[in-house]
């Protein structure tokens, strides 16, 4: 490594010390750096495209190097993309270097085969899953399309290779209401792993799942006086490495801020020193998790329907639980996107499909279990007028819960 960057072994050592605090290089118990697992499909499919001629392409080169200087993280899925357009298509990279009106007419044809299910992936099992028809998105490939052209100095116009997003994505529904929450701590408690203090925290700031494992917090105790009383909560700013941002959280539930409590600062969430097999056997149990409240069936996981809830929940659990917690904190701030939006993105445009899911969501709006609590009140989805509001909510012991519930029936 010193040879090939031409510098000293004392630079290289300093920066894998770096690396290694900020939680992007893994050592072992004797301090050796561990060689990260790379069986993901996305990797294996372009270490496959780097041996054809493809990867020698002098417009791909510079693609890739521009995308690179920019950080940006998802490079090899787009690079894997454009190679199943090119391929799919029988055309070399230059071609989606003509005129904008023959790229149009390319992709037209690239959609027309993608969603027939003869586009041409370089791994089987891929091509497998892909060529059922169920995935009929082609809007990560135009992206890619477009980062092509427009890294390397072509206009892409209004009106071409427009991007249109699905608005009511079946995953975007996705939540626990308040009892499925207490019932995942219980049933999670059973495991003697890490599985019930990643979701508790993972439902209460909803960070990305590399995020989850890579976050090394600092939590600040905050004590604030709300309607005359002390409440306490904490908050964190973890980095999201996909958005090269950091976002501030809030914890406020009182089984959170228990479970902060016992965690120091700059430490990993987690124990062990493998972040993908935690990662994995967390999966593991999410599933499981699912299955036991009856949302899916395991004995079926293998049958879904690509882009119905239950392949969601088989395929990518952590994300339901970022989803879950969006829509909870929608709730408990008087589903204000603006102020939920700040702690995820930058835009609140993002938010639109949790402001008005169902008819159920929007008649909660108003409601206010601090400052006006319906007469019936529904024990699966407290909400909330603002923040501050559900602060205090969750500073009241379980017998001052019980008595609001109670006096409102």
């Amino acid at each position: 490594m010193s040879k090939l960057l031409q510098c000293s072994r004392t630079t290289i050592y300093r920066k894998q010390v770096e690396l290694s605090k900020a939680g992007f290089l893994q050592r072992d118990e004797k301090g050796n750096i561990i060689k990260p697992e790379s069986n993901t499909v996305q990797t294996a499919s372009f270490n496959k495209i780097t041996k054809t001629e493809f990867a020698e392409d002098t417009l791909i080169l510079t693609w890739i190097k521009s995308m690179q200087r920019s950080g940006n993280a998802d490079w090899q899925k787009d690079v894997n993309r454009l190679w199943i357009v090119c391929e799919t298509l029988q055309i070399k990279p230059d071609a989606l270097h003509q005129g904008i009106t023959e790229v149009q007419n390319l992709m037209d044809m690239f959609e027309k085969e993608f969603k027939e299910g003869r586009a041409k992936y370089i791994s089987p099992n891929s091509h497998r899953v892909m060529a059922s028809g169920q995935d009929t998105s082609p809007n990560i490939y135009i992206k890619a399309v477009k980062s092509f052209r427009e890294r390397l100095g072509q206009e892409v116009p209004t009106g071409f290779l427009e991007v249109h997003e699905q608005k009511h994505q079946a995953y975007k529904l996705l939540k626990l209401n308040d009892i499925e929450y207490k019932q995942a701590i219980e049933y999670l408690s059973q495991f003697k792993d890490d599985s019930k203090k990643l979701f508790i925290l993972h439902h209460e700031f909803g960070v990305r799942s590399k995020t989850l494992f890579m976050m090394k917090p600092v939590f600040e105790k905050h004590i604030i006086t709300i309607d005359n009383r002390m409440c306490e909560y904490y908050t964190c700013q973890p980095y999201e490495t996909k958005q090269q941002a950091t976002f501030e959280k809030i914890i406020i539930r009182p089984e959170a801020r228990e479970v902060v409590k016992t965690l120091k600062d700059s430490d990993k969430l987690w124990s062990g020193t493998d972040w993908q097999s935690a990662k994995a056997n967390y999966n593991k149990r999410l599933r499981e998790l699912f299955a036991y409240l009856g949302k899916i069936t395991l004995a079926d996981s293998q049958n879904y329907e690509i882009g119905s809830q239950q392949y969601y929940m088989v395929t990518n659990p952590t994300h339901v639980i970022r989803h879950s917690c969006i829509h909870w904190l929608m709730r408990i701030t008087g589903h204000r996107s603006d102020i939920v939006a700040s702690m995820f993105w930058e835009s609140p445009d993002t938010l639109k499909i949790y402001k008005s899911t169902n008819l159920s969501e929007i008649l909660q709006q108003g409601i206010c279990y601090i400052c006006n609590l319906p007469p019936n009140p529904d024990k699966k989805t407290s909400t909330f007028c603002s923040l501050r509001h559900a602060i205090i909510w969750y500073n009241l012991n379980e017998n001052e819960v019980m008595e609001k519930l109670g006096s409102a029936v």
